[in-house]
């Protein structure tokens, strides 16, 4: 699978601070500074050039959470997605970012070094987005409180994650009861499941062509065979696992995260145009038993909180049968009696994708037109404050899934080491009732 980066990195957030490489706003007061854990930190002057470094100073808040959260609200158009290759749009709204506490007996040599610096214990959080997010930097947030405040120590860290020659592989970091453990995951050759390759290819082909010989009218608006199937598997390599991770190790959810946005930029939509990868909303689902894969329980009166996870499967049985379920899946999924993971994926509206990115915003500027995406009527179009030097948003950043719908269905069985992704991207008719 062969794929390309997008990268948005030297963009100027909409949000800039007043003051050169500060992050100033509502709650929030850091400057650069320079302590044992990094050089001061540093805005981006240029294309290809990322945040970095230590920023210090204090948040208000109630709580540090609360605190942090004002923190994260500067970030957006600084911290950005990284589609690890693909041609993708990396624009992040900041509602996606948040600070969560790092878990106990993690990062405890950096959380001791900041502690040194703030004088005394300190909360320790880390950076993180939606669910299976991947973001071009690590960040890490130490708050001591002060009376009303929270003195602060910000550590950014721009994270480089270059696919490996040939197969796409992944370092991914595990939690274990000795700690953060690291192990290899790589993609499986679809060849190698020659009957789950066989459901991928286009057999839109052959329809054409029949319609074609039956001189039928072409569909204008979405062509109703449409509907694009992609699947991939990954397999945990066997090798020792070794205590610790890197900085770049990514977790299973980003993985499967990772995997849906390669998938759509395999897609025709997608073929010439930035995947939108803020719209890609991972869920988690629970587990399911073999019998549940296959359809073997009952399909109805079933409890509330199972309907997704049955959902999903029924809708995964739609396009592989069970018998091939049996040949190819199950002997790498779950070769004996146990559970999988069950998630899945979907593309949000643009309203809860968070709208327009940063980029296609700054693209448009202010005016009459910045918020729409072309003309609404002649007199908009012969307005004097049109800039025909400027594109509409429609022009070179419409969102290629606009009359699209996703449905992946993803099946993780951490102990076996193997994961099945399988997408459907379909099109929809936007005059349909």
């Amino acid at each position: 699978m062969e794929v390309h980066v997008k990268r948005l990195d030297g963009h100027v957030p909409s949000g800039k601070p007043s003051k050169p490489d500060c992050f100033i706003g509502e709650c929030v007061n850091l400057r650069p500074a320079t302590c044992a854990l990094a050089c001061a930190g540093k805005h981006p002057t240029r294309m290809g050039v990322a945040a970095s470094g230590a920023w210090r100073g204090s948040l208000v808040g109630d709580c540090a959470i609360s605190a942090a959260t004002c923190l994260a609200s500067l970030l957006a158009g600084t911290v950005l997605l990284d589609g690890c290759g693909t041609f993708a749009d990396a624009g992040l709204s900041s509602s996606s970012l948040q600070f969560r506490r790092v878990a106990s007996g993690e990062d405890e040599e950096e959380t001791g070094q900041a502690e040194t610096v703030l004088g005394g214990p300190a909360t320790a959080l880390r950076l993180a987005g939606k669910l299976g997010q991947i973001l071009t930097h690590r960040g890490r947030l130490w708050l001591r409180q002060k009376g009303s405040e929270f003195d602060a120590l910000f550590i950014l860290q721009p994270l480089q994650r270059v696919s490996t020659a040939g197969a796409t592989s992944f370092r991914i970091a595990r939690p274990s009861p000795m700690g953060i453990i690291e192990q290899r995951w790589q993609e499986v050759a679809l060849i190698e499941l020659p009957r789950l390759l066989r459901l991928t290819m286009d057999a839109s082909a052959d329809r054409r062509k029949a319609a074609a010989l039956a001189k039928l009218e072409p569909n204008f608006l979405v062509d109703e065979e449409e509907e694009m199937l992609k699947i991939h598997c990954w397999h945990r390599v066997e090798s020792a696992a070794s205590s610790g991770a890197a900085l770049e190790a990514i977790s299973l959810e980003q993985l499967l995260w990772y995997t849906t946005v390669a998938a759509l930029a395999e897609t025709t939509p997608c073929a010439e145009a930035a995947v939108p990868m803020q719209r890609i909303v991972l869920s988690d689902e629970g587990v399911a038993t073999r019998e549940e894969i296959l359809g073997e329980v009952a399909q109805h009166d079933v409890p509330k909180e199972d309907a997704p996870r049955l959902g999903s499967l029924g809708f995964l049985r739609q396009f592989v049968s069970n018998e091939i379920i049996l040949e190819e899946v199950l002997p790498r999924l779950l070769p004996a009696h146990g559970v999988v993971r069950v998630l899945s994926a979907e593309l949000a509206s643009n309203s809860r994708g968070g709208g327009p990115s940063i980029r296609a915003q700054a693209a448009l500027g202010p005016g009459p037109l910045g918020s729409h995406n072309k003309p609404k009527s002649l007199d908009d179009l012969f307005s004097d404050d049109v800039d025909f030097r400027k594109p509409w948003a429609g022009a070179s950043d419409e969102d290629p899934l606009m009359q699209h719908e996703l449905t992946s269905v993803l099946l993780l069985n951490e102990s076996n080491g193997f994961v099945l992704a399988f997408h459907c991207l379909q099109g929809v008719d936007p005059l349909a009732s």
